[in-house]
């Protein structure tokens, strides 16, 4: 009879053990369908138009350090945007030239000034448009025609 018990509490434990089984993880993640891939930018320089890198023309918002006052009560600086530079790249002659340099003073009054327009002009030079959307609350340019008659145009939110 104990024959018999050692036969059944060796089988048990056989039994037993073999429920508990390890599984291998699979060797390849499983893909998330249908997750979009955010564009890079082509551009790291603080440029507005970044992911453009066929633009004619590299467009930047201009800061300067002001003094604050922090959450804390401490003064201190903190760089606020002061205006909006456009910069055209010739590259024939691998040269920069800036195009237009406007105040965001400028930019401001331009709006404030507006008949609530859609379209608010703020500043035009050599062709080389800046423009106010007062509906989407956007700055945009406008370049002259290329030589193919191309004009490029450029929009972003005005945060300022």
């Amino acid at each position: 009879m104990l024959k018999k018990l050692n036969v059944t509490v060796i089988s048990a434990l056989v039994l037993a053990g073999g429920v508990f089984v390890a599984h291998a993880a699979d060797p390849m993640p499983t893909p998330i369908p249908d997750t979009p891939t955010l564009p890079q930018p082509s551009f790291t320089d603080g440029r507005i138009n970044a992911y453009d890198a066929a633009a004619p023309v590299v467009v930047f918002e201009t800061y300067e350090e002001v003094p604050i006052v922090n959450d804390n009560g401490v003064p201190t600086t903190a760089q606020v945007v002061n205006g909006i530079q456009l910069l055209r790249w010739n590259g024939d002659v691998g040269s920069v030239t800036e195009v237009l340099n406007v105040s965001s003073d400028d930019i401001e009054a331009a709006i404030d000034g507006s008949t609530n327009a859609l379209v608010v002009p703020i500043t035009s030079e050599n062709g080389y448009l800046l423009n106010y959307n007062s509906e989407t609350k956007q700055l945009w340019i406008q370049t002259p025609a290329d030589y193919e008659g191309k004009v490029y145009t450029f929009s972003w939110a005005k945060n300022f």
